[in-house]
């Protein structure tokens, strides 16, 4: 149920309405947009003890020393960031950085925004985002600036810098960015897509005691290269997992950074030792569960036909950003090209982290050349979406 309370008007010369939208679900997700003027209003009760524990007030420049500025790499850029982000790649000494990341004061408002979107405005080329740690503006593929709010913390603040922002970062780019986890599989990539919590983590962080080596998490960075087909770069050097998956491996969350205090998603660090710059994908799994795998597992299904288009376009990370950008043509043109050398397929997952070996197991046959279930039917696809 939906809980709405008006919060009395605060004394500042320009104040903000927050609308959040609180989805209901085994984890949820918080949706916020901030608009002029008048008030702050709050939909949803999970923001009401976050509002009075804090003071929320529109932006304003944040006096910093020039900061120096840390050369790093992921998913296939070369990026300079005035925010250290711990653990993440070095650049090469002879890699040029297309990308900087930049404290600095953000507009409240995007001029010429041609679409607004839940927490966040868009032009061609340009995206103004809003988030409760910072805000940010990300340009033309090549920079992002970043200004926090008073009081936040670089751990919350880097946790939006490189999703939200990165992920628009990409599709300025002409990147897909498929919401997946990636592992490779000797000399290739094999992908797991999905929708949050369908545990894409969680598969790739089994399958790294398995001794396969994690090139990416939740977000793999997808190019187009000429004459080799779709690649994957890796991600970030991290596995950001839920407690139960952390317990199913047998670790202890005390034992890992949780980057948001009130989310129980902690990260562990990938250790892994790349000798290529990329990897080509041959296959990509799109992961559903089933609570009742015992009596129907299912396995693994190929999906084949138009429905691998749709799909796929469905486990593009922020494929909401895509109008705002005028991308879409571009994303749909490149989403097209990575099918050309992809095999996709379905593969139903229990519910029951107990269960997990089953479908490890399924992967490995499949890997080596064992039959599959067969095609997805349109009922299999219904069931799924």
């Amino acid at each position: 149920m939906v809980v709405s309370a008006l919060i009395p008007v605060l004394n500042y010369d320009q104040r903000y309405r927050l609308v959040a939208e609180r989805k209901v679900s085994t984890r949820f997700q918080i949706y916020a947009r901030i608009v002029r003027p008048v008030n702050i209003e709050i939909v949803g009760q999970a923001h009401l003890d976050w509002f009075n524990s804090r003071t929320y007030r529109p932006h304003s420049p944040r006096q910093r020393s020039r900061h120096s500025m840390h050369s790093y790499t992921a998913c296939g850029i070369t990026f300079e960031s005035e925010m250290e982000l711990p653990g993440m790649e070095p650049a090469k000494v002879d890699h040029q950085p297309s990308l900087q990341i930049r404290y600095g004061e953000v507009p409240e408002t995007l001029d010429g925004a041609t679409f607004e979107g839940a927490a966040y405005e868009a032009a061609p080329g340009r995206l103004l985002l809003f988030t409760p740690p910072a805000s940010f503006l990300v340009q033309n593929g090549s920079e992002i600036l970043v200004q926090p709010e008073p009081g936040a913390s670089e751990s919350d603040v880097r946790v939006f810098l490189l999703g939200s922002a990165f992920g628009a970062m990409l599709h300025q780019r002409s990147i897909l960015p498929l919401h997946g986890s990636c592992v490779q599989v000797g000399d290739s990539a094999i992908v797991f897509s999905g929708h949050s919590g369908a545990g894409k983590s969680t598969l790739a962080a089994h399958l790294k005691e398995r001794g396969y080596s994690v090139w990416s998490d939740d977000v793999s960075p997808i190019h187009v290269l000429p004459d080799v087909g779709a690649v994957v770069f890796p991600g970030f050097p991290r596995m950001r997992l839920w407690t139960e998956a952390l317990q199913s491996l047998g670790l202890e969350a005390a034992n890992f950074e949780q980057p948001r205090k009130q989310v129980q998603k902690f990260d562990v660090p990938i250790q892994r030792k790349i000798q290529q710059d990329f990897l080509p994908i041959r296959k990509l799994y799109v992961l559903s569960e089933t609570r009742d795998f015992e009596r129907d597992p299912k396995g693994i299904k190929e999906i084949t036909g138009s429905n691998r288009l749709s799909v796929l376009l469905r486990q593009t990370y922020r494929f909401s950003y895509l109008e705002g950008l005028d991308q879409r043509t571009e994303h749909f043109r490149v989403a097209a090209s990575v099918l050309q050398s992809v095999s996709m397929f379905r593969l139903w997952r229990p519910w029951n982290l107990n269960l997990i070996d089953e479908s490890l197991d399924a992967l490995e046959a499949h890997w080596n050349g064992a039959e599959i279930a067969g095609e997805e039917s349109e009922s299999d696809l219904l069931r799924a979406a």
